[in-house]
């Protein structure tokens, strides 16, 4: 019983230290699969764009009038 109580316990100490947050303080990553934003990921590259890198580059700079100014907006439309 106390074998596998400190097998058990070094299994868990293994896989604490494997976590990515491990030598974070005071924070926890989740490193499960988040299966309603998996539906939002595309499987294929769009059209015009040719590689990965110019298709994720377009998408973290936002169009919308909530992030631009106005006349930015405009010129864009």
């Amino acid at each position: 019983m106390l074998k596998e109580h400190e097998s058990a316990k070094k299994k868990r100490e293994e896989a604490l230290k494997k976590r990515k947050d491990a030598n974070l303080k005071n924070v926890i990553i989740s490193e499960r699969l988040d299966k309603k934003a998996e539906k939002l990921h595309t499987r294929t590259l769009p059209f015009p764009y040719t590689s990965e890198e110019v298709f994720e580059q377009s998408i973290r700079m936002p169009i919308g009038p909530e992030f631009n100014p106005a006349t930015a907006v405009g010129a864009l439309n």
